[in-house]
């Protein structure tokens, strides 16, 4: 459970529930409450970086430096099978909004302005991943559709289309051999 350190701080506190399961050795379940300093490297590394975190910071009125503000935001779908909500939101029925193929073409053209697939204005579609690429998370079932996870749904795939204009050009590539390796 994250908690507000006070009413006028951007800092939060992290403590585990009774039946928690451990979301990273840096923080093993324990009935103490973890400070800001401990437990923000561990939230911090759920969030995008760079222009993504930037464009994700403005669309939602946030400074970029608002890791948890960030996280509440866009929390409802982390790697990892995190979910980061605000209590009120917890009992949102989770859904998909299901994509035509014109409708997945256009995601992907629009991800340069719409980072992580994420629409202004939009409440049901929030999601975090770390890191700089472009990308979106899907949901994919047993016909073959694709659609937007929607009120936490988990994702089932992620989406990383190449980028002509990206300073990672190759970046596709070498994760697609380095998965390859990882399974030799």
């Amino acid at each position: 459970m994250l908690e507000r350190v006070s009413d006028q701080s951007r800092e939060y506190a992290f403590s585990y529930t009774d039946r928690s399961r451990a979301l990273s050795l840096s923080l093993p379940t324990t009935q103490e409450t973890f400070s800001p300093s401990e437990s923000r490297p561990f939230f911090e590394a759920l969030l995008p970086e760079g222009t993504l975190r930037e464009q994700l910071a403005s669309q939602f009125r946030l400074a970029a430096s608002d890791s948890f503000g960030l996280l509440g935001a866009l929390g409802r779908d982390c790697a990892g099978a995190i979910q980061v909500y605000e209590t009120k939101r917890m009992s949102d029925p989770p859904g998909v909004r299901w994509l035509e193929h014109d409708e997945l073409d256009e995601l992907i053209r629009e991800l340069p302005h719409r980072p992580l697939g994420v629409r202004a204005g939009d409440e049901r579609l929030r999601l975090s991943l770390a890191g700089v690429q472009r990308k979106a998370v899907l949901v994919r079932d047993s016909d073959g559709r694709f659609g937007e996870p929607l009120d936490g749904r988990p994702s089932t795939h992620i989406l990383k289309p190449q980028a002509a204009d990206s300073e990672f050009a190759s970046i596709a590539v070498n994760e697609f051999f380095c998965m390859r390796l990882a399974t030799e």
